[in-house]
């Protein structure tokens, strides 16, 4: 038997685990698999995940924001516009309503590449954070009960 069919079906695995997605039951992925591997691969593939817009910054970030990911509760409890207002205004260092404690760690995190906490309250009363992980690699926006 030919490895390859396993092999292949652990990438999907991952990719669809990666987007978010269930993966394919074995025997529906295998049976898009073309008879011979010599053949274009490419429909085994999920379909690219849309680029999400990046916040538009009218100062400059005073840190790396990495990946931005948001929480399903946030994405649906706080409109969009007001997402990237957040994200943008905490790429800016302005800390929303954030306890002076906090925001003093944050002054000392930007020397350090720490984590960063934002705190902000959406028009429609939900309040929203926005955090960015040690060593910057990822921001993300959430409610205080996903965290």
């Amino acid at each position: 038997m030919n490895p390859a069919p396993d092999v292949l079906y652990r990438i999907h695995q991952f990719q669809a685990a990666r987007r978010g997605h269930l993966p394919l039951a074995y025997s529906a992925f295998h049976a898009r698999l073309p008879t011979t591997y010599e053949t274009d691969l490419t429909a085994l593939l999920l379909p690219p995940v849309a680029l999400a817009p990046q916040p538009a910054l009218k100062c400059p970030s005073k840190f790396e924001l990495g990946h931005i990911c948001i929480t399903a509760n946030a994405a649906q409890a706080v409109p969009p516009n007001e997402v990237m207002l957040a994200i943008a205004r905490h790429a800016a260092g302005d800390w929303g309503t954030l306890a002076e404690p906090d925001r003093q760690e944050n002054e000392r995190a930007l020397g350090t590449r720490g984590r960063l906490l934002s705190v902000y309250q959406a028009s429609n009363g939900h309040p929203l954070w926005v955090i960015t992980d040690a060593g910057w690699g990822s921001t993300t926006v959430l409610l205080p009960e996903d965290y």
